[in-house]
């Protein structure tokens, strides 16, 4: 196919060089052919590979964090039993995200090469597990934890533009939350003692219970725990984001 390529080519260039207005190339019934091949074979290729595809699964084994990178989205659906991962997306995107676990974590990023990361900007990561203890998460995707998340302690860091959901958490031991970047969370926790530092432009609302909230905040974010009950509140704010919390029942603003 280089070949004809190059003969056409060479044809047209001769043609221009005699000055002809119009040029008309008369090619072989082959040649037709292997055009028509090369088109069709071109067509089914970019059909095959950015066409939707079937979720790939894979069974990792037992983990207790997680570390998520990039930009997809995941979604965390706590379920006892085997812990699976299924990723969607194209076939090119879907095949270039990897999942790996390293001594109990959880590892969900893209594969980079010399040709850099080749993606579609729509893959999608559901994982099914019976719950973990740390999530790292960096990047500009968001992570969503349906359903109930329990647990005796659970870490959060969050870095990154991507927004962390958190539909119900039932931890019985402390609950730290990390959080940098312009990402939001937004939360229904239940913990013993919840520490937030959040640092930069992301908003952090919280609903729930605590015995004890102790906040460190700076940036320009906002943080809001008007609905989360706390019998105890400690909070050290700089920056110009608006801080409202609930502090035995009385709503108190903390805003600098």
């Amino acid at each position: 196919m280089k070949f004809l390529k190059i003969t056409i080519a060479v044809i047209t260039l001769a043609a221009m060089a005699t000055g002809t207005s119009s040029c008309y190339i008369r090619l072989s019934d082959e040649a037709r052919e292997r055009i028509k091949s090369d088109i069709s074979y071109r067509r089914t290729f970019s059909e095959v590979v950015y066409s939707e595809s079937e979720p790939a699964v894979f069974h990792p084994g037992e983990f207790n964090s997680l570390e998520v990178s990039n930009w997809m989205d995941v979604t965390f659906i706590p379920r006892e039993g085997e812990p699976e991962v299924l990723v969607s997306g194209t076939h090119r995107s879907r095949d270039e995200v990897k999942v790996e676990n390293e001594a109990g974590t959880l590892r969900i990023f893209f594969n980079t090469n010399d040709r850099g990361v080749i993606v579609a900007n729509d893959e999608k990561v559901t994982i099914y597990a019976p719950g973990i203890s740390v999530l790292n998460k960096k990047g500009s995707g968001d992570i969503h934890f349906g359903k109930t998340l329990r647990g005796q302690s659970l870490t959060i860091s969050a870095n990154g533009s991507g927004d962390v959901i958190m539909d119900e958490c039932e931890i019985s031991g402390p609950v730290t939350i990390n959080k940098t970047g312009s990402g939001d969370m937004r939360a229904t926790i239940r913990g013993d003692v919840v520490y937030v530092t959040a640092e930069g432009s992301g908003d952090v609302n919280l609903e729930g219970s605590t015995n004890e909230l102790i906040l460190y905040k700076s940036g320009s974010g906002s943080f809001y725990s008007g609905y989360m009950e706390a019998k105890k509140v400690t909070a050290s704010v700089s920056g110009s984001g608006e801080v409202a919390y609930k502090e035995n029942g009385k709503v108190k603003s903390a805003t600098k």
